[in-house]
């Protein structure tokens, strides 16, 4: 039997994590839709209706809600959208705001890229300062064969790391990314 909207929303504003991240999946497209039209409503704001929603969420999650109906919870939600908007179209003003240029969900985990600076490849610094991130990986020779098969950039072959290998890729916004062989 298929607990009830009712039940959930009790449960979410009883502080059940569970319950809140069922409620997000059982509103989920809603909440996009709703995102959507938000977003249509503020002609050159830069964010995507996934990237609204998530933060939606995660800006919602963490308090201590006490939802007192499904037409509550959406009061909430278009709230933290237009609160969010406001935030990005103000800081988008002031130039200091830089646009998304791709995203990868992973689940839970949402990585997006920024647009970088300047126009040259980044160099490898092995660390030095923070100029790329780094994902690991189990089997590097399969992710770095994928890869170039898809077209990626090989910024540099595999090379040692310590007792294991690494290569430098680059992504799509032409940011160093290093994949880390794990065993």
């Amino acid at each position: 039997m298929q607990e009830s909207l009712a039940s959930i929303l009790a449960r979410a504003s009883d502080g059940d994590g569970d319950a809140r991240n069922r409620l997000f999946e059982l509103l989920y497209a809603d909440l996009r839709r709703r995102a959507h039209s938000e977003l249509a409503q503020h002609a050159g704001n830069t964010l995507s209706t996934t990237a609204l929603v998530h933060e939606t969420y995660l800006k919602l999650v963490d308090k201590d809600l006490r939802l007192e109906s499904r037409a509550h919870f959406y009061r909430l939600a278009a709230r933290a959208m237009r609160s969010r908007i406001a935030d990005v179209m103000a800081l988008e003003i002031e130039g200091q705001f830089r646009t998304p240029r791709a995203a990868v969900e992973f689940s839970d985990v949402l990585l997006t890229w920024y647009a970088r600076q300047g126009k040259e490849p980044l160099v490898g610094t092995r660390g030095h300062v923070y100029d790329h991130i780094g994902l690991s990986v189990t089997n590097l020779d399969a992710w770095v064969a994928k890869l170039k098969g898809e077209g990626v950039t090989i910024l540099q072959e595999p090379y040692r790391l310590g007792d294991t290998r690494a290569v430098m890729i680059e992504g799509p916004s032409r940011e160093a990314i290093e994949l880390v062989e794990v065993k």
